[in-house]
């Protein structure tokens, strides 16, 4: 009997142990339900993330190509996008649209013919070497991988071609790309006046291109049933203008996952816009005036009162500045900018003997000149001649 109790109650621990099958139920699903929940969190963070890069990489790649219009005076036109970086034309820009699509825009001149418009991927290894070449700095400089959206795909570079083309004349009230919403209703300051687009085509990568040069997903046009559920809704524009390469029209919209809406790119554009303050004259040069009735000042201090048309206090960076005159601070001390741009009598020298050595007083301060070198070695021990002054000696530096 007490042997058999003994076994008895052992049995009854032993089971007792365990987890019946209702148990283990339970812990199952509260795990999955914790498992689904990290899950969709961390898919939720990694999509936050890839988009934060994206809009990280188009930022770097507008400032790269607005940093080469400072330097250059028109934008760098766009590269193939279907070469591997193998490749030597790789990242190369190509203005006579041999390796990229070449599409009707606007007329922005007004001429009768249509201006066109390059689409490609953005030229970084050229970029790269530009900024190498000429020692140039930028806030966060254009890297092969900044290039890249978040889902590892280029970027698409579209410009007009008119502002790329060293063949042309620069105009900045020429874009000729047309930049529309989600119902195709222009987003521009005038219709069709972007003069360029950087796009991601987005998670789904519709009609993008890979770094190794392979499109992801073709960029088919979408087609959609003649019957359609009434509650179902179609934008008159989707994703897929963005990658055609057919036109000159881009698609700026809010994300949508519908069937036939789909929209998950990012896209930025640059316009040119003219304000209230400032005006573009109608000749087609670049003169601008402001239409304020006093005097415009730039300035850190808020409290400085400007003196003359425009005035400005301390140092400015423009890709180009026309004026009769540039001024000091109290506006008495000035350089008449035709004395040394233009063909004036002030800055001739007279006689055959003599040649320009400076300006002071918007004048041309000469000096006689020998034509025969006075000394023919240098002053000192371990100099060698750099030139000739305009007084016949020798102009002498230490030897490198």
């Amino acid at each position: 009997m007490t042997e058999y109790l003994r076994n008895k109650s052992s049995k009854a621990c032993h089971f007792q142990a365990g987890f019946t099958l209702i148990e283990m139920c339970f812990v199952m699903l509260i795990s999955g339900l914790f498992s689904l929940t990290f899950l969709n969190y961390y898919k939720d963070y990694s999509e936050k993330q890839r988009i934060a890069a994206t809009n990280e990489a188009i930022t770097v790649s507008q400032g790269a190509v607005r940093e080469y219009l400072s330097e250059e005076g028109r934008y760098p036109c766009p590269a193939a996008p279907d070469l591997p970086v193998t490749d030597p034309m790789y990242g190369q820009p190509d203005c006579t649209g041999a390796n990229v699509a070449v599409v009707d825009g606007r007329d922005a001149d007004g001429n009768g013919t249509p201006d066109q418009v390059l689409i490609g991927a953005l030229p970084v290894k050229f970029l790269i070497q530009h900024y190498a070449d000429f020692n140039l700095e930028m806030d966060v400089p254009i890297t092969e991988a900044s290039v890249l959206d978040g889902w590892g795909q280029k970027l698409t570079y579209a410009v007009t071609r008119s502002l790329a083309d060293p063949s042309f004349v620069f105009n900045e009230r020429n874009g000729a790309i047309k930049v529309v919403d989600e119902h195709d209703e222009d987003i521009t300051p005038q219709p069709g006046n972007a003069h360029f687009v950087i796009a991601s085509h987005g998670p789904n990568g519709v009609g993008g291109y890979s770094s190794a040069g392979r499109r992801t997903e073709s960029c088919n046009p979408m087609v959609i049933p003649g019957t359609l559920p009434p509650s179902t809704v179609v934008t008159p524009v989707n994703e897929r203008d963005n990658c055609d390469y057919s036109d000159n029209k881009f698609v700026v919209g809010l994300r949508n996952n519908t069937e036939y809406s789909k929209f998950d790119d990012i896209v930025k554009f640059y316009a040119f816009q003219q304000t209230d303050l400032w005006r573009v004259a109608a000749s087609q040069d670049y003169r601008a005036y402001n239409t304020n009735t006093g005097n415009v000042g730039i300035s850190q201090d808020v409290t400085r009162v400007p003196i003359q048309r425009l005035d400005v206090d301390g140092k400015i960076q423009a890709d180009k500045i026309m004026a009769e005159k540039v001024c000091d601070n109290g506006g008495a001390d000035c350089l008449i900018i035709d004395r040394i741009t233009g063909d004036v009598p002030q800055m001739d020298c007279n006689t055959s003997d003599q040649a320009f050595g400076s300006i002071s007083n918007n004048q041309a301060n000469c000096v006689n000149y020998k034509a025969v070198i006075q000394n023919r070695s240098c002053p000192l021990p371990g100099q060698i001649v750099r030139g000739v002054r305009g007084d016949g000696t020798l102009d002498c530096v230490a030897r490198p």
